[in-house]
């Protein structure tokens, strides 16, 4: 026993004597009660007042506390969403007028006066952008049940909105037709003001009725809040009269015994591992707390002690996990494991084995000893089949296995005798990944050992980050094995498919040389039916050229980039296109409707972007039946800075089902193949793989039946874009 703690005992038999020579001085005013009784009594009277101080303040805040959250949840927002349309509604009435005044100064080659129409078209798409969401907001809020309960103020909001909504709609269809149109004629834009004035009446109207909503609820509200504030005011100055009387009561009577306890509480609290409750003062019920809280006093100790060492531990399995996740190998990590846990738990000898790792046995094994260090070893292999046996019981029980006596005996370690060490007292953990385990850890001692969690939860932790360091190399071995093999397929299929059609090329052009010899006459006069099937080669042979065109260009495009890029003329390119497709178009009956006016380059190969052109017109007219129309349309986008071909066409259509399948090679829609239309499934792929690689976008809509429309925006060329 410490000084201060005979010092204390010593204390307290001296007031013990000193209150029995005197026992009045120690007399206490308390009545009968226990504590217990006066503390259920002061708990039973402030849950009253509590009970009775929230059911009048409950009664007098429900209507207030109603009204304010239909103010600040759905009047006061709607008011303000409502107001945000307003002001995205006139921003985007400006922006579409300066919008239409400057560009049709630019048209018209009149100055512009300063007016930026890049300026005006982002304040237009913004505002665009934004109307809708702003819409369906005014409409959520106004709709809430919380809004009103009155049926005929829902009626008429419902019209208000309805009005809104219309004249809104009404006036972006009217922007909409604007932006089409190449003058400003008067009575236009006469029809556009007044359709913005439909938009500001209903738009004050609908704020108009918000305004009168919110003012009543305000008056409301004022009057519940000041007659609730006198209601509280009184049942919180009687629960006050009411909690201190009994609290000073209650209170008086307690604090003479508990001070003794307080005042060890505060030593406790300083850190004193010496301070002491009295056990043999006070009432009954001071004295069993005294006991109490001894008993605590020397848990807290224990588990302070456990906890520190806990953290130590917690601290050291961070440092190991490092180390070994840095480490170069996995014998490595195994010296580092076994070393690294042997020494911070003072055991005298540790183990850790691989057994098998990737369906190979490996028997490696790391034995760590106080004395002698570090060493590694192989176990034979007759003994290493045993050991498997054990590992795998061990993964699937429990995983870990404490011996706190006995570690010696045959069997119980799943490790040879060399490697086990005569200990006595041994923590074993298993590591592994899955269902798969690869081997285990062992530390012991020469002694019988009570091990605690914490020090069962450290070595089952880095068992865990061995694990985890085998898995990984097993896993980086196999990736790559795995890239390797892939790369290696990867150049042979490409040099296989240059290569083929590379050579498939070579006889091609014989074949079409021949052919013109033959139409040529060069062989003899043909006869008709000669002619015909002579055309019919050609027809395949012109098809099949350009099925190894299409693969030599993929291929190309595989390594990246485009090459002999140049400003092209989006319009001449468009031209050229047009002209080339004509007689297949006139042949077919198809009509071809073209439009150019960008008057912007973009940068790129003239060949490819040609190429994308063709592909999209061949695939539209061959899929249009006479009499029908393919559509072909440049405009530049309203952010400036890219150009989209729209190529739209009354064809067959795709399925929605396989539109995205659309740009895998070789791929062809089902309606195309029963209907037996030519093709080769290239097409597509080649025009999506020119675009991206000039940095552009490839966007389809199909429907079957109707139609199909493929917008391609490419970026403008730089300088084009400067000078704008």
């Amino acid at each position: 026993m410490t000084n201060s703690r005979r010092a204390h005992r010593r204390a307290s038999t001296a007031r013990s004597h000193r209150a029995r020579r005197d026992p009045s001085r120690y007399r206490t005013a308390l009545p009968a009660l226990s504590v217990r009784a006066r503390l259920t009594l002061l708990t039973a009277l402030f849950a009253v007042l509590v009970v009775l101080g929230g059911l009048i303040a409950a009664v007098g805040l429900r209507d207030s506390l109603a009204r304010t959250d239909r103010q600040t949840t759905v009047v006061g927002p709607a008011l303000d969403a409502n107001r945000d349309v307003e002001d995205t509604m006139i921003t985007a009435q400006s922006a579409l007028r300066g919008y239409l005044v400057a560009n049709l100064s630019l048209r018209s080659g009149v100055a512009s006066g300063g007016l930026n129409v890049a300026e005006f078209r982002r304040q237009y798409g913004d505002a665009q952008a934004r109307y809708k969401s702003e819409l369906q907001r005014v409409d959520s809020l106004l709709s809430r049940a919380e809004y009103t309960s009155d049926p005929q103020v829902r009626r008429d909001l419902e019209g208000l909105r309805r009005r809104q909504n219309d004249a809104v709609a009404a006036w972006w269809e009217y922007a909409q037709l604007a932006q089409s149109r190449f003058d400003l004629d008067p009575a236009f834009v006469a029809s556009g003001d007044a359709l913005f004035e439909q938009v500001e009446a209903a738009n004050a109207a609908v704020s108009d009725r918000i305004v009168v909503e919110r003012e009543a609820l305000r008056r409301e509200m004022s009057e519940t809040i000041r007659e609730t504030q006198r209601q509280v005011l009184v049942a919180t100055l009687i629960a006050l009269i009411a909690a201190t009387g009994f609290g000073w009561w209650t209170i008086h009577g307690l604090t003479g015994p508990l001070a003794r306890l307080r005042n060890t509480c505060r030593e406790q609290a300083d850190g004193s591992r010496t301070a002491w409750a009295a056990e043999d003062r006070g009432a009954r019920e001071v004295r069993e707390l005294a006991r109490g809280l001894n008993a605590l006093t020397a848990t807290q100790h224990a588990l302070l002690d456990e906890q520190a060492y806990a953290l130590a531990l917690a601290k050291t399995t961070r440092e190991l996990a490092r180390r070994i996740q840095d480490a170069g190998d996995v014998e490595a990590a195994f010296v580092l494991a076994v070393e690294g846990v042997g020494i911070s738990l003072a055991a005298d000898r540790g183990s850790c084995m691989v057994s098998r790792v990737g369906g190979v046995d490996t028997g490696l094994c790391a034995t760590w000893t106080r004395r002698q260090g570090v060493a590694q070893s192989r176990v034979p292999a007759a003994a290493l089949r045993a050991v498997q046996d054990d590992v795998r019981r061990l993964w699937r029980g429990d995983r870990c296995l404490l011996v706190e006596a006995g570690a010696g005996d045959d069997g119980v370690l799943p490790l040879p005798r060399d490697c086990a060490g005569g200990v006595e007292a041994a923590i074993v953990a298993a590591f592994g990944t899955g269902d798969t385990p690869y081997g285990v850890l062992v530390i012991g001692t020469h002694h019988a050992q009570c091990w605690t969690p914490a020090q069962a939860g450290f070595v089952q932790g880095i068992a865990a980050e061995l694990g985890r360091a085998v898995a990984a190399a097993e896993v980086a071995r196999a990736r790559s094995e795995h890239v390797h093999r892939l790369e290696e397929l990867d150049r042979q299929k490409d040099g296989f498919l240059s290569t083929v059609s590379h050579e498939l090329r070579t006889p091609l052009t014989s074949i079409n040389g021949y052919l013109e010899l033959l139409e040529d006459g060069d062989a003899g006069s043909l006869s008709e039916e000669q002619a015909r099937m002579l055309a019919v080669i050609e027809r395949n042979a012109v098809r099949l050229r350009g099925l190894i065109e299409d693969l030599l260009l993929i291929n190309r495009m595989r390594d990246g980039g485009t090459e002999n890029a140049e400003a092209v003329d989006v319009d001449r390119l468009v031209t050229d296109a047009a002209e080339e497709m004509a007689p297949l178009a006139k042949a077919k009956g198809v009509l071809l409707d073209v439009a150019s006016m960008t008057g912007v380059p973009v940068n790129g190969n003239r060949a490819q972007l040609a190429r994308v052109l063709t592909n999209l017109l061949s695939n539209s007219v061959k899929f249009t039946p006479p009499g029908g129309r393919v559509r072909l349309r440049t405009l530049r986008a309203i952010d400036g800075g890219t150009v989209r071909i729209v190529c739209s066409d009354e064809g067959m259509g795709i399925p929605a089902a396989e539109q995205e399948k659309l740009f895998t090679r070789f791929f062809r829609a089902s309606n195309a193949t029963r209907a037996e239309v030519p093709g080769t499934g290239l097409g597509l792929v080649v025009v999506k793989g020119i675009v991206e690689a000039h940095g552009g976008r490839l966007q389809l809509s199909s429907t079957e039946g109707v139609g199909t429309t493929v917008v391609v925006e490419l970026p403008i060329s730089v300088a084009a874009v400067n000078r704008a």
